[in-house]
């Protein structure tokens, strides 16, 4: 009878759990290779993959009856990770490796001639060496997530032999070389290619700068998908807390790349299930709006949402988060993200148009305009109506040279600058952006002087705004006031926030 141990990990959410592959092999009765501890169908499958593996490497595989327990025994385990740490463990138990296992954590699939593919989720598996685990063994194509994980040893390896002679002391095996990622990143859409909309762009920079949702409103062909997508390239980099937060997420999905320095930004079809947004599943996992993290959730014709969709995002918004429960358990996942929606007026497009005559009736306008409730309106900070622009006003003029962005750089610096003060004003807060800060937070560091309340007050009883709707007005003047690098917020920054949150089809 032989006994092995080597460690390993799974997921639950975005929380590393720390397995414990556990290998018994009995010289008696008839040969069996069982594996206990919640397997999946992928996991069972793994006895073939090993096998094949081992023998097809140069080791032995034993012919007794063979015990894997994947400990706790009590969580399911799902992925091909774990092909990896049982044949490593087998080995172990067989004397064909004879090093100390005890802080070493494997993960990674094993091909029928023993080489390593690709695992997903190491950047959160790496968080276990709180819990004593200080090497970590990747498969070579894990090479972008080993060069962003700092806590751990890193050692990427591309195959079960190469793995064991290191182990042995054979061979060497270097710490994986830090990827190197570039800061010039290329847009799809600049602010320099959408012409006219001047009031949209600054919008569109007053959004950037304090992360506040944002809807636009016109008749199809004004710009709004064009400025959604242009609101990327003015958005500062991910700060590393933010970069590490984000590329969990995507190393639990798979979706990790070079890009790590610029926000994300999902676009998913209005024809998404209920659990492709908020996330969820048999597998639990992340949807759309913990993809879109610390950058942009932009839902291009909003109204033609499903209802039941459009009202799930009421908790996130609020809350920053979304909790999923399921009778297995509860999982969190993170969501401060900014909302940019977009929609028509009316069904046609072309209400209040003074191009084109709007072919809708009334009811139907109403009907079209009811899929939004007020809650999921009251919680958009900024509304912007599209101006419409003759044709004959579009420039076809191909400029030479390197592509025009000065409004681009100008803008970026702006909101990198604003950004910069709130991160300087709210060091002590859990909260990054002038659109996180909770009500309390808000009132404490927005600074209004006596006329700003004043106008703040009358304003308030004229326009019938909600609470959530007084403090939003509050939060947008104070980012209007960071942009004019003025600390106290001014009747200008009040009036200014107040034009933004004229919504006409929430009445």
């Amino acid at each position: 009878m032989a006994l092995s141990k080597v460690f390993t990990g799974t997921i639950i959410g975005l929380e590393p759990i720390l397995v414990t592959c556990e290998i018994n092999i009995e010289n008696r009765g008839f040969p069996k290779f069982t594996l206990v501890g919640l397997p999946s169908k992928e996991v069972e499958e793994s006895k073939l993959r090993i096998r094949s593996a081992l023998i097809n490497s140069g080791y032995d595989f034993p012919q007794h009856k063979i015990t894997v327990n994947l400990a706790p025994a009590n969580i399911p385990k799902k992925g091909s990770l774990y092909d990896l740490p049982i044949a490593v463990a087998i080995l172990k138990a067989t004397g064909q490796i004879t090093a100390d296992l005890s802080s070493k954590l494997f993960m990674g699939e094993l091909s029928l001639d023993g080489g390593i593919r690709a695992v997903h989720g190491s950047i959160v598996l790496s968080d276990l060496c709180k819990k004593g685990m200080t090497y970590l063994y990747l498969p070579k194509e894990n090479h972008i997530e080993a060069s962003l994980i700092t806590k751990m040893h890193i050692k990427s390896v591309k195959s079960l032999r190469e793995l064991v002679r290191h182990l042995e002391g054979i061979e060497f095996i270097y710490n994986t070389p830090k990827v190197t990622f570039k800061n010039d990143i290329s847009y799809d859409v600049l602010l320099d290619d959408i012409q006219e909309q001047e009031h949209a762009k600054r919008a569109l920079i007053i959004s950037a700068a304090g992360a506040h949702n944002l809807a636009l409103t016109g008749p199809p062909g004004t710009g709004k998908s064009m400025l959604a997508k242009a609101l990327q390239s003015i958005l500062p980099p991910l700060t590393k807390e933010e970069q590490r937060e984000v590329l969990k997420i995507r190393s639990v999905v798979d979706l990790v790349t070079k890009d790590v320095l610029v926000r994300p930004f999902r676009s998913p079809h209005h024809t998404i299930s209920k659990v492709g947004l908020i996330g969820g599943g048999s597998n639990i996992r992340p949807g759309e709006i913990t993809l879109a993290h610390r950058g942009i959730l932009f839902m291009d014709e909003f109204n033609e949402y499903p209802r039941s969709i459009i009202e799930s995002l009421r908790q996130p918004l609020e809350d920053k988060k979304i909790t999923i429960s399921r009778a297995s358990g509860s999982v969190s996942f993170p969501a401060s993200f900014t909302l940019i929606v977009a929609n028509n007026p009316c069904p046609c497009g072309y209400l209040n148009s003074t191009i084109k005559p709007c072919t809708c009736s009334y009811s139907e306008i109403k009907r079209y305009q009811k899929r939004i409730s007020g809650p999921i309106w009251d919680r958009i900070d900024m509304y912007v109506s599209m101006k419409e622009f003759k044709t004959s006003k579009i420039s076809l003029k191909a400029k030479k040279g390197k592509r025009v962005n000065e409004l681009t750089k100008k803008a970026r610096n702006l909101v990198f600058v604003a950004r910069e003060k709130q991160l300087k004003r709210y060091k002590k807060e859990f909260y990054k952006t002038n659109a996180e800060q909770g009500n309390k937070a808000i009132l404490k560091y927005a600074k209004l002087s006596p006329e700003s309340k004043e106008t703040l007050k009358r304003s308030t009883d004229m326009l019938g705004l909600s609470p959530r709707g007084y403090f939003k007005i509050i939060k947008v003047a104070r980012t209007i006031a960071d942009l004019d690098a003025s600390d106290v917020v001014e009747v200008n920054h009040i009036l200014e926030a107040l034009s933004y949150r004229n919504n006409t089809q929430n009445k």
